[in-house]
């Protein structure tokens, strides 16, 4: 996904990519590609409405050829992708609020993957843990420990107990041990549904740009239909404190989504701590190894950057500079 890649590297290949005369494209300023995904957002919403070509019907796995589905997750990834900008651009927060107005309505809409169940057909994750990689890694303590203090129902929908009949998470750097969660029987079973786009994420989005736009009124509203519907109770907040309880709420709700890392960099939360002593949580991937050796105009590693143009150092951020 061209999105994703210029969150992690910033200057992608993007323009000259899928031109067969071109063995080394160039690479596309990271903000020139947010808008080039902006634009084909907007182009495929329009289409949508306009009715154009047939659609793939009910070979659509996700939405069975529904187009108001398909307009609701575009208008969320376009809210999205402003917020990845935000930070270089503070008009895109409006941009974003009016966006998720749009977006992803209820979570019968959320955008899941689809999987059989069968062999080669399983949850990532299942084959991941279970099938390819078992006792390889383990679920962190700061969200375990996190979900525990806020008396989270999500926590077994999320994980197991350990050995030791507790929900116990890894510290950075740990390994392995059998007192320590794993993931939850839900989350591995070879058919789970992996949320990709959901509407707790656009609600969440809507919640944060709200709040960046001086209107806590519909920050707060929103932050409490996602708490409601997971079994929490509705809270009054304002100021910093709504804003923590946004992030933090998204961070929750958003697990296993790569969206927390876009938010952590643009937000600083939450307060994390980077694993076996490093100087810094990355903020920024380097380009892989086989680009670099068959595009010239990716740059060596000494010569790339530690953020991208999106992220400009921010010193909220422990351990981020």
């Amino acid at each position: 996904q061209i999105g994703t890649a210029a969150d992690f590297w910033g200057d992608i290949p993007y323009s000259e990519a899928n031109d067969p005369a071109i063995a080394t494209p160039r690479l596309d300023p990271q903000l020139e590609v947010y808008a080039a995904i902006q634009g084909v957002l907007d182009a495929a919403i329009g289409n949508l409405a306009a009715g154009v070509g047939a659609g793939p019907g009910s070979k659509d796995l996700v939405y069975q050829g529904n187009a108001a589905r398909w307009t609701q997750l575009a208008y969320t990834l376009k809210a999205r992708y402003y917020m990845h900008v935000a930070e270089v651009d503070a008009s895109a927060y409006a941009l974003a609020k009016a966006a998720a107005a749009l977006g992803i309505s209820s979570h019968a809409n959320d955008y899941t993957t689809v999987h059989a169940g069968t062999a080669g057909e399983e949850n990532l994750w299942h084959q991941f843990i279970v099938r390819e990689r078992t006792e390889y890694i383990s679920p962190g303590a700061y969200l375990i420990e996190l979900m525990k203090s806020r008396s989270e129902p999500r926590l077994p929908e999320y994980f197991t107990e350990g050995a030791t009949n507790e929900y116990l998470g890894a510290e950075p750097g740990e390994g392995y041990t059998s007192s320590l969660s794993n993931l939850s029987d839900e989350r591995l079973d070879p058919s789970f549904s992996q949320p990709i786009v959901s509407y707790d994420e656009n609600a969440l989005i809507w919640a944060e740009a709200a709040y960046r736009t001086a209107d806590e009124i519909t920050a707060l509203s929103k932050l409490n239909e996602v708490r409601t519907h997971h079994g929490l109770p509705a809270i009054v907040a304002a100021g910093p404190t709504l804003f923590s309880e946004i992030m933090i709420e998204k961070y929750i709700s958003l697990f296993q989504s790569l969206e927390v890392w876009n938010d952590w960099k643009r937000t600083c939360i939450p307060d994390m701590t980077p694993a076996l002593g490093a100087a810094i949580i990355p903020a920024r991937f380097f380009y892989p190894t086989d680009e670099r050796q068959t595009n010239t105009n990716v740059p060596a590693v000494e010569a790339q950057p530690l953020r991208n143009p999106n992220d400009p150092a921010n010193a909220g951020c422990n351990s981020q500079n």
